[in-house]
């Protein structure tokens, strides 16, 4: 059975910004990828970014660009 459920973005507060991230995999293991994007209040992007993983589950995939998106924003600010 097939279960589908519809996702909203919703904004942050005023003062605050709002971290999205995902990683995939096109088999188990195999390609995977992740990316992640940061947006202010006004849905304005901070910074985005894509990567390759090379050969790795998805699970590993979800966790590095997890990694990835912390990182980024403890080094921008």
């Amino acid at each position: 059975m097939i279960h589908s459920q519809a996702v909203y973005w919703r904004k942050p507060r005023p003062t605050c910004v709002k971290l999205n991230v995902d990683g995939c995999n096109k088999g188990n293991p195999d390609s995977p990828g992740g990316g992640g994007i940061i947006r202010d209040c006004s849905e304005n992007m901070i910074i985005a970014f894509a990567e390759f993983y090379g050969y790795c589950s998805n699970n590993v995939a979800e966790a590095r660009a997890s990694w990835k998106d912390v990182y980024i924003c403890k080094t921008v600010g």
